[in-house]
């Protein structure tokens, strides 16, 4: 047996701490006698659970960083992102220093603060009503009135990442 360092514990209870130098996956195989590779084949079900969505995660949160990186090239789509030179900050320093970069900043930030000050409180204001109004059946159609208006603009429960598309009207040009 390895040395170890006894450790002063309760009345009858014998604790030892494996020496410093040990890393901690041999603790751990040393403690249950599994090593994790050994545990994760015992579990396989539940990683085939979580497999979709670590490949969710995967697929559409981190292999969108890659392209992240044409922001510091001077990208030119028949080269490609790796073939393109590198600027670094060169088009944010464009950006700063451009013209509009004030008004662009006010509009962001004044659109930001308004949905902060009407967006958020409104819902739940509204909720509110709703809840006051005595007449079941009135106000089942208020509340569905609502939804269906909020969907219909665009903003499906406050958020503006639920567009529902409009019908595209096509210019035929004038008829001969």
């Amino acid at each position: 047996m390895k040395e170890s360092v006894e450790i002063a514990g309760p009345e009858g209870v014998d604790l030892q701490q494996p020496r410093m130098g040990r890393s901690p996956g041999k603790m751990r195989r040393l403690a249950s006698g599994k090593s994790t590779w050994s545990k994760m084949l015992q579990n396989w079900e539940l990683y085939l659970f979580v497999a979709p969505a670590v490949l969710y995660f995967l697929i559409f949160h981190y292999a969108p960083m890659y392209g992240i990186q044409i922001a510091f090239k001077n990208f030119i789509p028949a080269k490609g992102i790796l073939n393109s030179e590198w600027v670094g900050f060169q088009h944010f320093e464009r950006f700063f220093n451009s013209y509009y970069f004030g008004d662009l900043l006010w509009n962001t930030l004044s659109l930001s603060l308004y949905e902060l000050a009407i967006g958020f409180p409104l819902p739940i204001i509204l909720a509110l009503a709703f809840n006051e109004v005595k007449n079941g059946f009135f106000q089942e159609k208020c509340a569905n009135g609502y939804v269906c208006a909020a969907f219909y603009i665009g903003r499906g429960h406050g958020r503006n990442d639920h567009y529902v598309p409009q019908p595209v009207i096509r210019y035929a040009g004038p008829s001969d």
